[in-house]
């Protein structure tokens, strides 16, 4: 088991990486059989990212290769990508990315989808919109005439995989509000929806976050002391399904998923009486400020809430010792030795 820290394995990765480009790009450019290279090739990323998912792909013109590290979806491991490209270097020929990117539309109305015994080809599968001005979100009803006779998950796996095709990674989860599997009037080819994406935005010029630049706001409608942060009033965090799970189970996550991967989702758990009554966020959003310039290549902030006796500070680390040093000098330079703990979500 690999029990380096996710930065010890992303400086790895990309000290290596270079040499292992070399031989494969002629490899990937010739259209050859290269599975056996590749299998090879899967082992060594798996060791040194975490198990984290990747796919090779074209760069952003014809001569060009691309190397996409993804989270598939998952925010926490969309951060460790997010991450991961912070670090990487500039190779001739070769372009990264921490999402899956979207097809070209002269790629996409070519592209056909194989799910097992389904294959499902871009050009027949329809979309209707409807545009939810007050999410920010287009709803979505798909349809494609396979649909009919394949199971609701199997549906539900070949639309997303063609969505991320069409939009990318993060339009899908940005852009793409509600989703139904129904045939619906009024629908247009699915290589017509990033052009009606684009014209949605436009028109009401919406900022097209990341999802990890877009923080959902949490509150509790009963604060008490029955469980660890059971005090929260109210918080706002980039990772909602981790921090649901949490505070919905009692302080407890039922599986870590950054087990094994170098990283770890902590939070500094601050008593209020230390920050000033008349401008107590202000102060804390001070203490968030400086914790995030403490990590920079060591981890981020991921979100902050209020309770009824302490305030809470959500970070994500991925230097484990490092990490753990830089935030409790910072909170030192603060003066607020004795006023914090440093817990983990995991715990």
């Amino acid at each position: 088991m690999n029990s380096q820290t996710f930065r010890q394995r992303v400086v790895n990765f990309w000290e290596w990486f270079p040499a292992v480009a070399e031989e494969l790009a002629p490899l990937l450019k010739s259209g050859t059989d290269i599975s056996d290279a590749v299998a090879k090739f899967s082992e060594d990323v798996d060791e040194k990212l975490g198990g984290l998912s990747w796919v090779f792909g074209p760069g952003e013109s014809d001569d060009r290769l691309s190397f996409t590290v993804t989270g598939e979806g998952q925010r926490e491991k969309q951060l460790m990508s997010h991450y991961w490209l912070q670090f990487a270097v500039d190779l001739p020929g070769w372009d990264f990315y921490c999402s899956r990117q979207p097809s070209p539309r002269e790629q996409l109305e070519s592209l056909e989808i194989q799910v097992g015994e389904t294959s499902v080809n871009t050009n027949d599968l329809q979309i209707a919109c409807e545009v939810d001005e007050e999410n920010k979100v287009v709803n979505i009803s798909a349809w494609h005439e396979v649909f009919a006779n394949i199971p609701e998950d199997g549906q539900y796996q070949i639309l997303f995989l063609l969505l991320d095709e069409a939009v990318g990674e993060f339009g899908t989860q940005m852009q793409i509000g509600g989703i139904e599997v129904v045939p619906a009037a009024n629908s247009i080819p699915l290589i017509e929806l990033p052009e009606f994406l684009r014209q949605v935005w436009e028109k009401n010029d919406w900022q097209l976050l990341t999802p990890l630049e877009q923080y959902t706001t949490y509150r509790s409608p009963e604060p008490s002391d029955e469980f660890e942060r059971a005090d929260t009033i109210a918080g706002h965090t980039c990772v909602p399904n981790i921090m649901g799970e949490f505070l919905g189970n009692k302080g407890l996550l039922e599986e870590n998923p950054l087990a094994g991967r170098g990283t770890e989702l902590v939070y500094v758990k601050l008593d209020r009486a230390v920050l000033p009554e008349e401008n107590e966020l202000d102060a804390r959003d001070k203490v968030e400020e400086a914790l995030e310039a403490a990590l920079a290549g060591l981890g981020y902030s991921v979100g902050a809430a209020t309770g009824v006796a302490f305030s809470y500070l959500d970070l994500i680390i991925f230097d484990g010792e490092a990490s753990l040093a830089a935030i409790q000098k910072a909170m030192s330079e603060l003066q607020l030795d004795g006023h914090y703990e440093i817990k983990s979500f995991a715990d």
